[in-house]
């Protein structure tokens, strides 16, 4: 009797946990069954003077024919073809006001079913972050009057990529030397004594930015 009081109870138990799986499986099949799409991976998003470009790989996009790009917060939604012929998948967004953007990928198929959608954050910088940033100036000068030459000393300025030198030589003629971001001294040859010369600061705001910007010179 035992065995049987025990039969019964475990077939009672295994329906009541059936029904409870089926009862949670049916609350996210109500709609119907959803395809997900296959996503944009390693997506890299790189900031740059008032615009950002958006790379990444196609090795998920098997069924994906699109790709939807929203600017979270400011209304702003870009919709673009995958073109499979090219190596990698990218998109520029152009004229965008500085500031920190999230950004949100999503891939559809032509049935219009969409991947998860992939949320990331980058910042574009314009002419109020440029500013923000010091440039190459000349410390000391140094005259040599065996040759002519002028000695220029410079600070140690960050983010500085190199920075163009102007100045004319003793025939009145206008040249230009290209002084990279870390050096310390320069020398200019033949420089004609109490001429004018400029230096015009190039500086790479990150590692990945994209555009190298002039200060003021």
């Amino acid at each position: 009797m035992k065995k049987v009081i025990y039969i019964i109870t475990t077939i009672l138990l295994c329906m009541t946990s059936c029904t409870d799986i089926h009862d949670t499986y049916s609350e996210y099949i109500k709609d119907g069954e959803q395809i997900y799409v296959g996503k944009l991976a390693d997506v890299n998003i790189q900031p740059g003077f008032q615009r950002m470009m958006i790379k990444g790989s196609m090795k998920y996009l098997a069924t994906a024919k699109t790709c939807i790009i929203e600017l979270v917060g400011y209304d702003k939604v870009f919709t673009t073809d995958i073109d499979r012929t090219q190596p990698e998948f990218s998109y520029e967004i152009k004229d965008v006001e500085e500031g920190n953007y999230y950004v949100k990928i999503t891939t559809k198929d032509k049935e219009g079913n969409t991947s998860l959608s992939e949320t990331y954050n980058v910042d574009v910088y314009g002419t109020e972050h440029i500013a923000t940033y010091y440039p190459k100036r000349i410390t000391d000068i140094q005259f040599v009057i065996a040759d002519n030459s002028l000695n220029l000393i410079w600070n140690q300025a960050d983010n500085v990529v190199e920075a163009i030198v102007k100045y004319y030589d003793s025939n009145e003629q206008l040249l230009t030397l290209t002084v990279k971001g870390d050096a310390a001294s320069t020398n200019l040859p033949d420089w004609k004594a109490t001429s004018i010369l400029t230096v015009e600061t190039r500086i790479l705001p990150s590692e990945t930015a994209l555009d190298i910007v002039s200060l003021p010179i």
